[in-house]
Order: C-alpha cells, then structure tokens, then sequence
C-alpha cells in the first residue's frame, strides 16, 4: 500500500474508533432519548475531527499522531476493557443512575483491570508503526525512555486521576456518570501523556517539545 493510500485508510480507522466508542456508550450506559442522541452526535463528530487530523497531521505538530492514537484506539480498547470489567454486562446501576460508588475507591484497582490493559494494547503497537513520535523515539535512547516508560505511565496515571477528580462533574453535564466517565478519562489521557513526554524530554536533558517539521515516513507515492 503507497505511504498516501496508507494514509487514508488509517485516518478511516481512527475516525471509525472515535465513533465506535459513543456506540459502546449507548450499551454500556444503557442511554436513550436525548442523551444518546447528543453523545451519538458528539462521538461521530469527533471521530469526523480525527479523521481530518490525520489527513492533515503533517501541518501540525508531530505530537499530534500519538494523541490521534491514544484517543481512537486507546480510547476503544479502554471502554472494551471497561465491559469486561463490568463482567460483559452495562455497567452497575449506581454508576448508571449517577449515585455514590458503593465501593471503597482504589487508584492500583483501576491500574490492574482490564480498562486499562486494553487501552495500552489498543494504544501502544499501532503507536510504534504510525506515529512520527515513535520514529523519532527509536533514534534516541532517552526520548524511547520519555516517549513509552514515562508517557504511556503518565497517561494511565492522568487517566486515571481525571476521572477520579471530574469524572462526575462531567456527568452531570452530559446527563450520564458513565458518559462523563470516559469523557474525562479520554481527557487524562492527553493531558497525562503530553505532560508526562515533556517533563520527561526535559528531566532527560532533551529539548521539550522539539520545533521543526518532522517528516511523514512512507508518505509518498
């Protein structure tokens, strides 16, 4: 397949990934009416927004591939992983019916679950072929460290903690906790990610945020 052609066809993929995530939604909130109308809505516009990023990712920072990355298929491999840890089933009615959790809350649980393996799996391999940041990260052995140890730990971390301090805020605004939940979870993860890349470029001794174009691999004809 021709660097452009290849082009294309992921941008299809990440922009479908987005989408998907309002369907799982739908289930995994148990939505109707004017809820899942919005977020149906809402996810495919974003889905139509990350498709356009990727076509046109070589205007914009290098940064922005592992961003597109984390967010599609991250993000699906996230709310797959949150099923599972459901036990395949919506999830729990409190949660749903936006009540208190029922259960003392744990920072390693969510660590150690599913949710989070499936984001990482979803996120980190399509990272190493597609993105110009792991391109770059494989020509030096301190942005491989501030790329994929501190980055991604700093992502699941970010993930983690959004939730935890505006996950509910969010839900009450998008009228559904589990809507709001992965809302401000999809938000950790950029922030945590980005963060953490830069903190540990500069910790590294490296230049944080590198300026200049980053060439597009295999992107021409």
């Amino acid at each position: 397949m021709r660097g452009r052609d290849r082009n294309r066809w992921v941008a299809w993929v990440l922009g479908g990934a987005v989408a998907a995530q309002g369907l799982m939604l739908l289930y995994l909130g148990q939505l109707g009416g004017r809820v899942a109308v919005q977020t149906i809505l809402v996810f495919v516009a974003l889905g139509l927004l990350t498709h356009q990023a990727w076509v046109y990712r070589g205007q914009l920072t290098h940064r922005v591939d592992m961003i597109l990355v984390m967010l599609a298929l991250g993000g699906l491999g996230m709310i797959i992983g949150w099923w599972i840890d459901f036990g395949w089933q919506p999830a729990p009615g409190w949660m749903r019916l936006g009540q208190a959790n029922p259960h003392p809350w744990s920072f390693w649980s969510k660590v150690w679950s599913w949710m989070t393996a499936l984001m990482l799996l979803g996120a980190i391999p399509p990272s190493l072929v597609w993105t110009r940041c792991a391109r770059m990260a494989r020509l030096d052995r301190r942005r491989w460290v501030s790329t994929h140890v501190i980055g991604n730990a700093a992502m699941v971390a970010g993930m983690i903690w959004t939730n935890r301090w505006i996950g509910r805020a969010l839900g009450q605004l998008a009228g559904s906790l589990v809507v709001g939940a992965h809302t401000a979870m999809l938000a950790g993860m950029v922030i945590g990610m980005a963060g953490g890349m830069w903190v540990g470029e500069a910790v590294l001794g490296l230049r944080p945020w590198r300026e200049g174009p980053v060439p597009l691999e295999d992107d021409g004809d």
